[in-house]
């Protein structure tokens, strides 16, 4: 996480570092290319690099191997000052260039380095995701960087594990028109909230789009929740606090998310419980002030979490992000999904006595209203934080039982408590 802010309702906007002199002592530059070439934690060896070199004109966004003997590079391949400055076509030539002077003189550090915006990656980069030849149209990899401006020290200071989200312009549309609205929405939002991923870098380039985050080792919702497993109570109302407290905060700010899913929900572990990030603002809006709605063009959001008014009319309200927790809280609960098949979310929720019967009846009522078809019955994410019984009282669970207690979330003042002292 970012240091604390000064106020926690203030933004963070990263300035882009000058322009640097290129100092090529010892080093000799080499093309840089897509790093999905690579299998995953690996760097490309000797043999890819050198025959990997190729002219370019461009000096942002360098890849840069350390010249272990001295080797002059022939005539028609020298560029400025003798060295040739290569660009890497899609993820590296982003940013400004490199300040090789500071690696010139750390004899031990090998490592090929690579600057976005104001961050310094080293070493090898892993491939999260790969949607570039898919719907998505994104690329998420992920690395080790360093704040520029700080000095790699050998063997001292522990890099920061950041996440590159990356679509190329070319590509359709939509994928660019999501990935420029979450970078608008994030650089609004800064590092103001505990529940909310903050972005680190975020920038529209000639031929990319590119936002950097902080990397969530906890993975994300979906891969920490059991499938098909109810989980106990007491467990699934923290969880369902720290959710509902980070969409109050993007409500206040007139913001809907609008994708609320498992896998949009990043988590960090510390002393000894998971805290909640929200991520993905890819279909997030703006309600004007004075509207309770955004008119959407046609149905937007994820399959089984999409409610009843988008589906009918393409009214988005902030209470849709209310219906989709909704579904998230009751599988949590029961065990299975609210809706067979999904999409029939007008139907009246069934309640298996055998799943739910161990619970307490103000569980019940709570996904009750949030899986209303009515927004205004669901509520604000505020009116239910402070005035429904299920959130104000604290839950016994039940002893025995087939519910798994293998999670475990922080309550909502550990959690922010957490983000101040990060």
């Amino acid at each position: 996480m970012l240091s604390p802010l000064s106020s926690p309702h203030s933004s963070s906007k990263s300035s882009l570092s000058p322009k640097l002199e290129l100092v090529t002592k010892g080093l000799r530059p080499i093309k840089s290319y897509g790093y999905s070439m690579f299998e995953r934690g690996t760097t490309p060896d000797q043999m890819m690099l050198s025959r990997s070199r190729q002219r370019s004109s461009s000096a942002p966004g360098l890849l840069l191997e350390r010249q272990h003997a001295p080797q002059a590079l022939p005539q028609s391949e020298r560029g400025l000052r003798g060295a040739e400055c290569l660009r890497e076509p899609t993820l590296a030539c982003i940013g400004s260039a490199v300040d090789i002077a500071t690696y010139s003189e750390l004899p031990d550090i090998e490592e090929p380095v690579l600057q976005v915006g104001e961050w310094v990656f080293h070493g090898d980069m892993t491939v999260l995701y790969d949607g570039s030849r898919c719907l998505s149209n994104s690329t998420v990899k992920m690395g080790n960087a360093m704040p520029c401006g700080r000095r790699p020290t050998v063997g001292e200071g522990e890099p920061t594990l950041v996440a590159v989200k990356s679509v190329n312009k070319k590509d359709d549309a939509e994928s660019v028109a999501m990935l420029r609205r979450e970078i608008d929405i994030l650089s609004e939002l800064g590092d103001s909230h505990c529940n909310i991923l903050p972005l680190l870098y975020g920038a529209e380039l000639p031929f990319e789009l590119v936002l950097l985050t902080r990397y969530a080792p906890g993975g994300d919702l979906s891969g920490y929740m059991p499938r098909n497993v109810p989980v106990v109570e007491s467990e699934v109302r923290r969880l369902s606090l720290q959710m509902l407290n980070g969409l109050r905060h993007l409500h206040r700010r007139r913001i809907v998310h609008g994708d609320i899913k498992p896998e949009n929900v990043f988590l960090v572990e510390a002393d000894g419980g998971m805290l909640l990030r929200l991520s993905d603002f890819g279909l997030s809006r703006k309600v004007p002030e004075g509207e309770r709605f955004v008119q959407l063009p046609g149905v937007q959001g994820s399959y089984g979490y999409i409610p009843a008014e988008i589906i009918e009319s393409g009214r988005l309200y902030f209470e849709a992000d209310v219906f989709a927790h909704g579904v998230m809280i009751f599988r949590y609960l029961g065990g299975y999904d609210p809706f067979y098949p999904p999409s029939k979310v007008k139907d009246p929720v069934e309640f298996d006595e055998s799943t739910w019967e161990d619970l307490s009846p103000a569980a019940a009522e709570y996904v009750t209203q949030l899986l209303s078809t009515d927004p205004e019955v669901r509520g604000s994410a505020d009116h239910l934080l402070t005035s429904h019984r299920w959130l104000q009282e604290n839950v016994v669970d039940c002893k025995g039982g087939m519910r798994s207690a293998n999670v475990h979330f922080l309550d909502q003042e550990a959690a922010h408590d957490l983000w101040m002292k990060s």
